[in-house]
């Protein structure tokens, strides 16, 4: 699985042993935006830690930089959009005749979707109460 990404002008990279995904390029919530819903940028995953729900934003070109009260607002409105993107993906998951035998019943990880993974554990880490919410925010 992919673990490094550009996000504007910043490359990402997170440790290999890690489930991370990219959310604003992936199918799931290209269905779900324009719809009122917000996410961070990655929804990363240690299977030993938690779930890391990471926000990046790069100013440097931008006279403009919002208050620290502004962004702390932007990552409890992206925080709380990415928790229900995850609900929501694993209900649709859980619909899946294929999905519920493969993956819940036999646990036979290796032939399904990484993502599948990806998705189970972030949702097992917010039920556990291991969320953390990272915001990067660059400026000049």
């Amino acid at each position: 699985m992919n673990n490094t990404w550009i996000e504007g002008r910043q490359k990402i990279s997170f440790p290999s042993t890690w489930h991370c995904i990219k959310l604003d390029q992936h199918r799931y919530y290209k269905r779900i935006s324009g719809r009122g819903i917000q996410c961070v940028d990655f929804l990363a995953v240690d299977p030993t830690w938690g779930l890391f729900l990471v926000e990046i934003k790069d100013y440097t070109q931008n006279a403009n930089i919002p208050s620290i009260e502004t962004h702390h607002n932007t990552l409890l409105t992206k925080k709380a959009g990415s928790i229900k993107l995850i609900h929501t993906v694993n209900a649709a998951l859980r619909r899946q005749w294929y999905y519920r035998i493969i993956f819940l019943r036999l646990k036979w990880y290796r032939y399904c979707p990484a993502e599948w993974k990806t998705w189970h554990l972030a949702e097992e880490f917010i039920h556990e109460n291991k969320v953390v919410v990272f915001g990067d925010f660059s400026a000049a």
